[in-house]
């Protein structure tokens, strides 16, 4: 098939292409070429075992993120991946995506509820912040007064007339 693409037989009897498009998650058609070997004559394509495995680290790194409410960094940790590895998946993959944002929405609900149970507590600190982000529309907002004057005192102005062909040395006040 040239650079275009890569063909393999499949032991079915069916033909395998595999093209830049087809095979996804960031890799080349070089990498792919790779998992097709040539054993007695026949192509054996091991494309299905490098999917699964994927599937499988994808799964370890959304489990990790879980138990690290979202930490990308610890749940690359956790799951023995590179950082590099996982934005490749989020960039690459819906699904992917829409697991880890499902992930981040429940970080932010138990982040939630322990606000909730420290208001409850009498954390007066903890009631507070919650006005100041929830109460905004019943008027729990801190506004900030700046005075623009120089303490009190009226600022001097003075406004230089700078007339057609005048010099700015020649302006008059």
């Amino acid at each position: 098939m040239g650079n275009n693409g890569t063909s393999a037989q499949m032991g079915n009897g069916t033909r395998l292409f595999i093209t830049k498009q087809d095979h996804g998650y960031g890799t080349t058609e070089k990498k792919c070429r790779k998992f097709i070997s040539e054993q007695n004559g026949k192509a054996t394509v091991n494309i299905e075992m490098k999917a699964d495995k994927i599937r499988h680290k994808k799964n370890t790194l959304l489990q990790a993120l879980e138990q690290s409410l979202g930490v990308v960094t610890r749940a690359c940790e956790i799951a023995g991946i590179h950082r590099s590895t996982f934005y490749e998946y989020l960039n690459n993959d819906e699904e992917f995506a829409k697991a880890v944002k499902s992930i981040d929405d429940i970080a932010l609900d138990f982040a939630e509820s322990q606000l909730h149970k420290q208001i409850k507590e009498g954390n007066s600190t903890s009631t507070i912040f919650y006005l100041k982000t929830k109460g905004k529309r019943r008027g729990y907002v801190e506004k900030q007064e700046i005075d623009h004057t120089t303490q009190g005192e009226k600022i001097q102005t003075n406004i230089i007339n700078l007339g057609a062909g005048t010099k700015p040395d020649e302006a008059t006040e």
